[in-house]
């Protein structure tokens, strides 16, 4: 399954198909009239092109809006005495016919009630709209969408869409931070960078991308799981950060370190995260519950006591990133000082990785899936270590990166055996 990442990219499309349609079916036995309003926005979708049908189902303004009406209809079965907010999920359905209409370039016209959403963020384009910056927050507007349209109009008044720009498919978040806040509150404490210098950002992810193109599984993989990049904040004592959340999927969150082989490894790594949380949707890793794991294991890449789970999770990313400059390496046309440093990040990250897999291993916990999962990596990590000794300098590389994972073991120890 760490191979096959469009068959993981397919199941996951699959469940969020299945979950709008179960809603459907829901609402249908309580209320007709919505059901058919359901039915239709499921048509309106069938009708888009493959490849914006599937961004559409993975995108996580999508996976909001479905969770709202899922949460609506499944509170009211299971409590006679909740009363559906029919004006909410309207308005929702609306938001989502209007988000087909603007990809597939048809004419829509619709009533919206911007009381309950006063912005919205449409899926995949990019396009986003506040009504609070044309006074027309919390009341009821006739608005209509034209093909080939880059606005909407708004009682017979035009008003342009707000975009989101990048390169491809991966669009920077420069703004409207809370389109991207975490529903669950997991986020890492990091301001967001409202104060970026976007064409460079933009200019830095098109050579990140060109990047990644040297290795087709990364660039398959970067594909599929990664929509938006949002940019944090920079913090000195960390170069290069970056994370990803369950709850928000597709969506990247990155400090300000703009080298476009740093990027190239951060969109790897963490759409391999938003593989790994699609996988685990339909298969266990483990023999036991991941949530009786202990925080006691040893990680390549932090200084605190990391779950089993945490480290299988870092090991999969990093083995995929180790792939990434395994060919970088060799097709890229580096400078002598880049070539170098990918050198050395290639050591690096294949050592780390080597040592997290035998933690897993040893640990013996890993269920069938899960040690077939680890296969997979052990093989890919093989391979990579075969790239790298083809160059004279693995030698230097290898005993730089063994200096560093035994400096950052060292330091691991005495940090965690100071606090007992």
């Amino acid at each position: 399954m760490f191979n096959q990442i469009q068959n993981v990219n397919s199941n996951w499309i699959s469940e969020q198909k299945s979950l709008l349609i179960d809603s459907q079916l829901l609402f249908q036995n309580i209320n007709p009239d919505f059901g058919i309003k359901l039915q239709e926005l499921i048509e309106r979708l069938s009708s888009l092109n493959s490849k914006n049908q599937d961004s559409f189902y993975k995108d996580h303004v999508f996976h909001k809006w479905l969770n709202e009406i899922k949460t609506e209809v499944l509170i009211a079965y299971e409590n006679n005495g909740h009363q559906i907010n029919f004006e909410q999920v309207s308005t929702i359905v609306e938001l989502l016919n209007l988000s087909v209409a603007v990809l597939s370039q048809v004419e829509f016209e619709f009533t919206f009630d911007s009381s309950g959403i006063s912005k919205f963020l449409i899926p995949v384009s990019g396009f986003y709209f506040d009504f609070n910056s044309i006074g027309k927050a919390n009341q009821k507007i006739l608005c209509k969408y034209f093909p080939n349209s880059t606005s909407i109009e708004i009682d017979n008044v035009k008003y342009p869409f707000s975009k989101f720009k990048g390169f491809e498919s991966i669009k920077i978040a420069d703004s409207n931070f809370d389109f991207f806040a975490d529903p669950t509150g997991d986020e890492y404490n990091i301001d967001f960078d409202n104060e970026i210098d976007l064409p460079l950002w933009i200019s830095t992810l098109d050579k990140a991308l060109d990047i990644i193109r040297t290795n087709e599984s990364s660039y398959e993989l970067v594909s599929n799981f990664a929509s938006y990049l949002v940019p944090l904040k920079q913090k000195e004592v960390v170069k290069n950060l970056s994370f990803s959340v369950r709850n928000l999927p597709s969506v990247i969150f990155k400090n300000n370190e703009l080298n476009p082989y740093l990027i190239g490894e951060t969109l790897v790594h963490e759409s391999d995260h938003q593989l790994f949380y699609a996988i685990e949707k339909f298969d266990k890793f483990w023999k036991e519950d991941i949530k009786l794991q202990q925080p006691i294991y040893l990680s390549p890449w932090r200084d605190d006591p990391r779950p089993l789970d945490g480290i299988l999770r870092g090991l999969s990313s990093f083995a995929r990133v180790s792939q990434y400059y395994s060919t970088a390496i060799r097709t890229y046309d580096f400078t002598e000082q880049q070539f170098e440093q990918v050198g050395l990040m290639l050591l690096t990250r294949l050592k780390e990785s080597e040592l997290a897999l035998n933690t897993v291993l040893e640990s013996q916990q890993l269920s069938d899936f899960g040690f077939q999962y680890t296969n997979e990596i052990q093989e890919t990590l093989n391979s990579v270590n075969a790239v790298a000794k083809t160059f004279h300098q693995y030698d230097r590389w290898n005993q730089h990166a063994t200096k560093s994972i035994k400096s950052h073991t060292e330091n691991w120890e005495l940090i965690n055996h100071a606090n007992g």
